[in-house]
């Protein structure tokens, strides 16, 4: 009881000392107080599949599916002369679809988030505007019915449920320039395990990328700005060995770029497997899809 014990409160410190730092910064400084703001501080990160959002990306070669189904909001933010602080929470999960005859929707693998965030954004002007995103999330990984035969009462080819976990504390970087109508966001972000199963899975992974975005040639659309985008993403994690995965997005989106809207993209994909049940195996993946952006 012990062990767990020690084990369970190594696992908040880390957040815990970012919130007390949080509320420090707040109450010694000048600071103007917002509850449950309009916008997310942070916008997701459109090429990292391990981001809250809702939408469909549909694979032509096998007419599978990666539906996502989550929201990341922020509860409470605090103005500080330049800098802007925010606290969140994420929910969210994603589906691997292998069929949809029927209208019903043959669910193989999910994998569920939940968490919390701490992001600090700083604007200085001529150099542009600075994110510091700190993330708590809790991963888990399940086979569930749609790869269940029936008739043989036994898993599709054997395969059975891998017992997948990770919770993760993660760090991202994230500057923002823009020139005219053109937005160039490039990250880093590293993440630490404090807990995973399988225990061969390594606990430190680092990614980076880019997002960049520039006004339609059509720049209303019923009054709506247009925008067009590219995503880069840049992966690597031991599993257990450590390799890399790369993603992109190219697509469109119908409204504001950091206001609600809904976006429409062709998507490539090639790495481990992004269900974590299938954490091991490599996959290459076109895709088209859209997703309907959050404020």
């Amino acid at each position: 009881m012990t062990d767990l014990t020690c084990k369970t409160n190594n696992k908040i410190v880390f957040p815990v000392l970012i919130l007390l730092l949080f509320f420090s910064t707040a109450v010694n400084a000048q600071a103007k107080f917002e509850f449950l703001p309009l916008h997310t501080n942070f916008q997701p990160i459109r090429g990292n599949n391990q981001e809250a959002r809702m939408g469909i990306n549909f694979f032509p070669s096998d007419s599978h599916m990666k539906v996502d189904i989550g929201n990341s909001t922020d509860v409470l933010g605090v103005e500080i002369d330049k800098m802007y602080l925010s606290v969140g929470a994420e929910f969210m999960a994603y589906a691997y679809v292998t069929s949809y005859k029927g209208y019903r929707l043959q669910i193989d693998a999910i994998d569920g988030f939940f968490g919390g965030n701490v992001t600090s954004r700083i604007t200085t002007g001529s150099t542009g505007t600075h994110y510091i995103r700190f993330r708590f999330i809790h991963n888990s990984a399940h086979l569930v019915d749609g790869h269940y035969d029936l008739s043989a009462d036994n898993w599709i080819d054997s395969e059975t449920p891998i017992p997948y976990t990770r919770d993760f504390a993660e760090l991202t970087y994230a500057p923002v320039f823009s020139l005219n109508s053109v937005s160039l966001r490039p990250y880093i972000m590293a993440s630490q395990s404090l807990r995973r199963r399988p225990e061969e899975l390594r606990r430190l992974s680092a990614a980076s990328g880019f997002e960049m975005r520039d006004s339609a040639p059509i720049d209303r659309f019923l009054n709506k700005e247009i925008n067009l985008f590219t995503a880069f993403h840049f992966f690597t994690a031991g599993l257990p060995e450590y390799t890399l995965s790369f993603s992109s997005q190219f697509g469109v989106k119908f409204g504001d770029w950091d206001s609600k809207g809904i976006s429409f993209f062709i998507s490539y994909y090639r790495g481990n497997n992004m269900f974590s049940e299938y954490y091991s195996r490599r996959i290459e993946r076109f895709g088209v899809g859209f997703n309907f952006d959050f404020p």
